[in-house]
């Protein structure tokens, strides 16, 4: 993942350069990129990592991203939310939380279900000790001021 990350930011770059003129070189803001992976071991059983990902590539603002895997090392296999709990149980739970946030007044409408669709996204969750984090990137159900909408759904 993370070579796939810098070859497709570089590949991003080298396009975008081959295209400016000679006066646009000059004012070219320079890409950066970040990747960090955090992982974590419960019970000897599940590991979870966790992915966070900025891009900088001379739009208006940095892109983030953050995903998530969890696998079970007994047989290597990728978990799915429903392993751990109840998927529409999780759906009601952040559409509810997403109606009661405080970033409630900017969501798009029919947000409900992107978030039904999310829950069963492989890699749009990761455990933590607080339960299980769902991240719903920017732009998916508020704009990019709302930022990314993270879920702790708590596991019982």
């Amino acid at each position: 993942k993370a070579e796939s990350f810098v070859s497709d930011l570089k590949k991003s770059a080298e396009e975008i350069c081959l295209n400016l003129g000679d006066d646009e070189i000059a004012s070219f803001a320079p890409y950066s990129a970040s990747l960090e992976v955090s992982v974590t071991l419960f019970s000897d059983r599940i590991l979870s990592m966790k992915c966070s990902a900025g891009s900088y590539e001379g739009g208006m603002h940095e892109s983030l991203e953050e995903t998530g895997a969890t696998f079970g090392l007994d047989s290597g296999e990728l978990k799915s939310l429903s392993d751990f709990v109840d998927k529409d149980y999780a759906a009601d739970y952040i559409i509810n939380e997403a109606k009661t946030s405080d970033k409630a007044d900017m969501l798009f409408d029919g947000f409900e279900e992107k978030l039904k669709q999310l829950v069963s996204e492989l890699d749009s969750f990761y455990l933590t000790d607080d339960g299980i984090c769902i991240v719903c990137p920017e732009y998916v159900i508020a704009p990019y001021a709302a930022g990314a909408f993270v879920f702790y759904v708590p596991v019982a």
